[in-house]
């Protein structure tokens, strides 16, 4: 299984031994070279195999003209009352603790995280309701 890691506090992922630095564009570009990521759309790669990452498997997409990164969790999921209610967000909390106090419920299917020790711009979860599941979407 693919194990990712995301480093919240500086603009880097590594996903298994490969690490990504999303200071460095160039080398982001290098990297989705390589095997494991298949050119989807123009500036848009797939890490072609399932990644683990909160306890879920799931995809993750690269795109590189918009900045941005998104995590497509496999993991059906069907929302009552709002996101915060997903075992998805609550991995995520007790992963990063001091988080919690940086996220602003933007709508029941929207959490947003803001706050100075973010090194990304933007980072939320977003419930899809034709999918049935979460995506993480993280812009740098």
């Amino acid at each position: 299984m693919n194990q990712i890691k995301l480093f919240i506090q500086q603009k880097n992922i590594v996903i298994n031994n490969l690490s990504l630095n999303f200071n460095d564009i160039k080398d982001i570009k290098e990297k989705t070279k390589l095997i494991n990521f298949k050119n989807i759309q123009e500036d848009i790669y797939l890490f072609q195999e399932n990644i683990y990452y909160l306890g879920e498997e799931g995809k993750i997409f690269i795109d590189i003209y918009k900045k941005e990164i998104d995590i497509l969790f496999n993991d059906y999921f069907y929302l009552t009352k709002n996101i915060l209610e997903s075992k998805i967000i609550q991995n995520f909390f007790n992963l990063y603790p001091l988080l919690k106090s940086y996220c602003v419920l933007k709508s029941a299917p929207v959490l947003e995280f803001k706050g100075p020790e973010l090194a990304w711009n933007s980072l939320l979860f977003i419930y899809d309701s034709k999918q049935a599941s979460i995506r993480l979407n993280i812009s740098f």
